[in-house]
């Protein structure tokens, strides 16, 4: 559901765990896809990859971009590499784990791989107006 306050809370979130030490890598996920596109074209070996220097990731609204490969093993790559190395991730979305999977992996397996990493953590859904449209 959109408008009731998701990027508010990310935002919030990064800001409380920045206070107490812990670095954190903040990305909308249309830029963090960007970014990674143009890590990948890039001819230098000793950048870090996005998505891999803070003790926390989060991403903003994941599940705006088309369904590619790069899209999917970019996904992919970052939450198994975060998920199996016990490194904080939040993310955003409009989508359940499942439909956000499905909406960016076009193959139905690896769908699964991704679905069952977003879910590897907790999944809160919020409820709410859209304060945006101002409506209730």
């Amino acid at each position: 559901m959109g408008g009731v306050g998701k990027t508010h809370l990310s935002i919030v979130t990064a800001v409380e765990l920045l206070n107490l030490g812990v670095t954190v890598e903040y990305w909308p996920e249309v830029a963090f896809l960007a970014a990674c596109r143009e890590y990948t074209m890039s001819d230098s070996a000793f950048k870090v990859p996005p998505g891999r220097s803070g003790q926390v990731l989060i991403i903003d609204d994941l599940g705006k971009s088309k369904t590619s490969e790069f899209v999917a093993q970019v996904l992919y790559e970052t939450l198994e590499m975060r998920v199996s190395n016990g490194l904080g991730l939040v993310i955003t979305s409009n989508h359940s784990p499942e439909e956000a999977a499905r909406r960016m992996v076009a193959d139905p397996a690896n769908a699964d791989a991704v679905r069952s990493r977003l879910e590897a953590g907790h999944v809160l859904e919020l409820q709410g107006f859209d304060r945006r449209r101002g409506s209730r």
